[in-house]
């Protein structure tokens, strides 16, 4: 072991992972969980002061401390990259790199840790991403981290205090980023997306809450000089991690809301609460879909009345569902009132001429009226209203009938009155009685 590294040991809470490294391993290194980005200019060295440099290009942000103890890196991007990058370093290394730290395990920051190896480098990070590479390679050789940290670890290195410090369940389960107090430079890891969406990735341990805990305590650390090299995009600074705070707990909020109504993801995306913020944030990597998305998937996790509203809300889409596609019943008073056939009840009862000649008939004008229409007048024993199937009262066909035997009456009347004044013209008393009796009072049958 060199004297470095056992002075190191010495004074710091560190694993020591042996490692038989070969090219086979290089898969593991690259992480079957690391995230396309988007396509960035040809890599440019950057010169922060102090010694430190900022690599920009495809993949994550790099920096490198040099000096006379050598370079210490922090992320080193895509393995295709790897020997521009290392080309890069030694422009402004005179000393070999000594130090490889990886913030986290997505392949854009970890897949050159290969060929970093094989130029004598030793790789470090957080336990965490040492067992996710593990697991992404099956086997625990290649390119891994060979020296692990649970929490915090300070290097005193180039006349520098590298502070790496682990943020929990933030960008991953396994992110740290890295502050340099003498310099006033912070390495934020992939907490700060300078002016893009953040890639939350929920399904490494993720969380919007643990974001937001990583970039308060980045913001604690900085002032209005500080450097900030983000995980991706350009040189950053306070107001830029301010600006990521704010958009995070807006864009959780309007996620929110739209769940607290009932709705599901689609219908989320759908409704795009993130519309007024896409045009400044989207970027190829984390659209507006992928933000709502992204956001609602760990309100699911963490909000549990978010959460119950979502699957309220399901639960009611589906009833609603359900019955509408059932048919309405089809009633049996309802089908007995389409085919009820017409009664006889609300008919006008026809009169019954015999009946009418064998009823005595009065033997002046008057009696004779009063006799015609006296059957049709008397609904004293009518009985009561009560519904029927067909919908038509019995108080309404008595009504009818009633009208019915009215007119029936009114036309006897008539004829009686036409048949009495013919007999009275005359002067034939005998004639005059026949007539009465020959009267048909026309209404027999108005009961």
């Amino acid at each position: 072991m060199s004297p470095i590294l056992a002075a190191l040991f010495a004074t710091t809470a560190l694993t020591v992972h042996p490692a038989t490294l070969h090219p086979a391993a290089q898969e593991a290194a690259q992480g079957q969980g690391s995230q396309t980005t988007p396509a960035t200019p040809e890599s440019e060295l950057r010169d922060l002061g102090d010694g430190l440099y900022m690599i920009t290009g495809e993949g994550g942000n790099i920096m490198v401390s040099t000096g006379a103890d050598g370079a210490f890196v922090i992320d080193d991007q895509f393995d295709r990259l790897a020997e521009k990058n290392l080309a890069l370093i030694e422009e402004v290394s005179e000393e070999p790199i000594v130090f490889v730290l990886n913030t986290h395990y997505h392949g854009d920051h970890t897949g050159g840790n290969l060929a970093f190896y094989n130029a004598g480098a030793t790789i470090i990070a957080h336990e965490n991403v040492r067992r996710r590479l593990a697991e992404a390679a099956d086997k625990e050789d290649g390119a891994l981290p060979v020296i692990t940290f649970s929490e915090n670890v300070t290097f005193h290195w180039n006349d520098q205090s590298i502070r790496v410090m682990h943020v929990p369940n933030a960008h991953t389960d396994g992110d740290s980023f890295v502050f340099l107090p003498q310099a006033n430079v912070i390495h934020s890891g992939d907490l700060v997306f300078s002016s893009m969406y953040p890639y939350i990735d929920v399904e490494a341990g993720g969380s919007v809450d643990g974001m937001l805990s990583g970039l308060n305590r980045i913001r604690q650390l900085a002032n209005s000089e500080t450097q900030i090299v983000p995980g991706h995009g350009p040189l950053s600074d306070e107001d830029d991690v301010t600006a990521q705070i704010d958009l995070l707990r807006t864009a959780r909020r309007l996620v929110r809301e739209q769940m607290m109504e009932g709705h599901d993801v689609e219908a989320v995306v759908e409704a795009d609460p993130l519309a007024d913020y896409n045009e400044d944030w989207a970027w190829r990597f984390v659209s507006g879909e992928k933000m709502v998305r992204q956001l609602f998937a760990d309100l699911m996790a963490t909000d549990t009345d978010a959460k119950a509203a979502v699957e309220a809300g399901s639960t009611a889409d589906a009833a609603e569902t359900t019955a509408s596609a059932e048919p309405p019943e089809e009633t049996a008073a309802a089908e007995e009132t389409e085919e009820a056939p017409e009664t006889e009840e609300t008919a006008a009862p026809a009169a019954d001429d015999a009946s009418a000649a064998d009823a005595p008939v009065p033997a002046n004008r008057d009696a004779a009226l009063d006799a015609a229409v006296a059957d049709t007048s008397d609904t004293s024993d009518a009985p009561e209203e009560e519904n029927t199937e067909d919908g038509l009262g019995l108080q309404d066909r008595l009504e009818d009938a009633q009208n019915a035997a009215q007119a029936a009456a009114a036309a006897a009347r008539r004829r009686a009155e036409q048949a009495i004044d013919a007999v009275r013209g005359s002067g034939a008393e005998e004639e005059a009685a026949s007539a009465e009796e020959n009267a048909d009072p026309d209404a027999s049958d108005a009961e």
